[in-house]
């Protein structure tokens, strides 16, 4: 264009700002920020954005501070860019402030201070200005309503969701398939399931049927990872089931909940059968379904499959091998967990805090002491991992199992965890393992210092003053649980019959079937 003598007007050069920022080229966007102050072109707000924009975009903060600093005119673009950047480099404090010296704020300005805060974890503060644009009277767009119901997901604030779908309607905004999935998404992780398939279902009716568009698979995949995420697995069976029925595109992210639905129900042949559908399919196998599928085959039993799998996918992904260390924890294969740890670390893999949750697992069902509290250490002193909950429920167990109550107190007192239930739960446990009454007694004052509303620790203690005929004690507890209202749910048992789960609880008369005689041998 400069060789054909044409000069490139403020239009032009904004195009070719947006070219440099798009491929990060910084030296390049430089260049051409250089000719237009030797041509003397003059700026206008579009070219200035487009130039703050790149600067922004390279990460070039200095010269982008300067050049806002510098602007004798901002529009809402540039406001938004600026808190952007700041939300991006995780500079809260100076987006929201910057946010506050704004005049006039526009939809935009509002989507960006309130998600950019989301995004950092600030959830709070996020809800607060949610309620400050409501005041201030800002009519929310689609952006903006979704942006809420990922708020509320996160808050599991069932009440306030409620009244954001209640304004979505009131509103008039065409509920796309975008914000449809939000709302559902929302619901499943408030667990409504009630209202999160009515909102499922009416897709049809009030959206139009868009058959395999991205938005449908999303809304199918968000109702069956809704279904699995609230214990609900018979439902998520028949939606999937469904789903392939009806020719919806099945993603991965449908396979890997129904995949984890099939684990927890211990259902395996139609956890085969996923599995099945899935090579038929010719879907990979990567990190996250593979090791749904490894999951899957070592808690239904099957850890021969579980290992096939890990072989198949020959990846050094940190997810696949924890999941591996666990499928082997979990079959009372401990030595072998450990093995399999020590040589991933050996070929370079980075273990997280949930690889170590597994191989804690393992040391502990094998009752290796010595290389739990190596691994222990390790995690803290080499990796850096803080430990959670879950690592020193392992290690008190680990303790427990070893019959060292003087070390479990000394880790508790150490470590200031006396708040934790989880700890004192297996702590207990250890103490009906080892017939430890009086020990038992003290653990049971600390655990219900807690008011736990479980029922686990209170069958335990009970269990625990059964076993040595202590009757008036079980009593005691018995009667501890009605007056707190503590109630113990009962178990559920399940059968696969001819591809339909039956599942069973103690006493259940609900079953269709029930009338039917039926002769069982054993």
């Amino acid at each position: 264009m400069q060789n054909e003598g044409i000069k490139p007007n403020q239009f032009t050069l904004s195009s070719v700002l947006k070219c440099c920022s798009s491929l990060s080229e910084l030296k390049i966007g430089k260049g051409v920020h250089g000719w237009i102050l030797r041509v003397g072109v003059v700026f206008d707000v579009i070219l200035e954005n487009a130039l703050f924009y790149f600067y922004v975009n390279c990460e070039d903060f200095g010269s982008a501070k300067w050049l806002f600093e510098s602007m004798e005119e901002k529009n809402s673009v540039t406001w938004n860019i600026m808190i952007g950047a700041y939300l991006d480099t995780g500079n809260v404090d100076k987006a929201v402030d910057l946010f506050r010296r704004q005049g006039l704020k526009d939809v935009s300005i509002w989507n960006t201070i309130i998600n950019g805060l989301i995004r950092n974890g600030f959830e709070r503060i996020a809800l607060k200005l949610l309620y400050e644009m409501v005041k201030d009277g800002t009519l929310f767009n689609e952006v903006t309503f979704s942006i809420a119901l990922v708020l509320v997901s996160l808050l599991k604030d069932l009440e306030l969701g409620k009244q954001i779908h209640g304004r979505v309607l009131l509103s008039g905004i065409h509920v796309d398939g975008f914000l449809r999935n939000s709302l559902i998404d929302m619901y499943c992780k408030c667990g409504e399931m009630k209202m999160a398939l009515k909102v499922f279902e009416k897709m049809d009716t009030y959206f139009g049927r868009n058959e395999n568009s991205i938005e449908e698979v999303i809304s199918w995949s968000s109702i069956i990872s809704g279904l699995v995420l609230n214990g609900e697995f018979e439902d998520a069976f028949k939606t999937f089931t469904s789903m392939v029925r009806k020719d919806i595109d099945i993603d991965a992210f449908s396979i890997t909940s129904i995949v984890s639905a099939c684990a927890s129900f211990g259902v395996l042949e139609l956890g085969r059968q996923v599995h099945g559908l899935v090579q038929k399919m010719g879907h990979k196998l990567d990190a996250h379904l593979g090791s749904s599928l490894i999951d899957m085959y070592a808690k239904c039993g099957n850890l021969d499959d579980a290992k096939r799998i890990f072989k198949q996918t020959n990846d050094m992904n940190v997810v696949l091998w924890t999941s591996m260390v666990y499928s082997y924890a979990l079959h009372g294969r401990g030595r072998e967990a450990v093995q399999l740890f020590e040589f991933s670390m050996s070929r370079g893999l980075l273990p997280n805090e949930v690889t170590f949750i597994g191989v804690l697992t393992a040391c502990s069902h094998a009752g290796l002491l010595e290389e739990g509290c190596r691994y222990f250490r390790l995690m803290k002193e080499v990796y850096g991992i803080k430990p959670g909950v879950e690592h020193f429920t392992r290690m008190v167990y680990l303790y427990g199992r070893a019959g060292q109550f003087k070390e479990i107190k000394k880790v508790i007192d150490e470590k200031g965890i006396h708040h934790l239930r989880a700890v004192w739960r297996s702590f207990l446990s250890s103490c009906r393992l080892h017939r430890d009454i009086e020990m038992a007694e003290w653990v049971s004052e600390n655990l219900l210092r807690c008011k736990t509303l479980d029922a686990g620790p209170y069958v335990l203690l009970s269990n625990i003053y059964a076993i040595k005929q202590r009757w008036e004690e079980v009593a005691t507890v018995r009667g501890l649980m009605q007056s707190r209202g503590v109630k113990k749910h009962p178990c559920e048992s399940w059968i696969q019959i001819r591809n339909q789960v039956h599942a069973f609880i103690m006493d259940d008369r609900s079953h269709p079937q029930k009338k039917r005689d039926m002769c069982v041998s054993i």
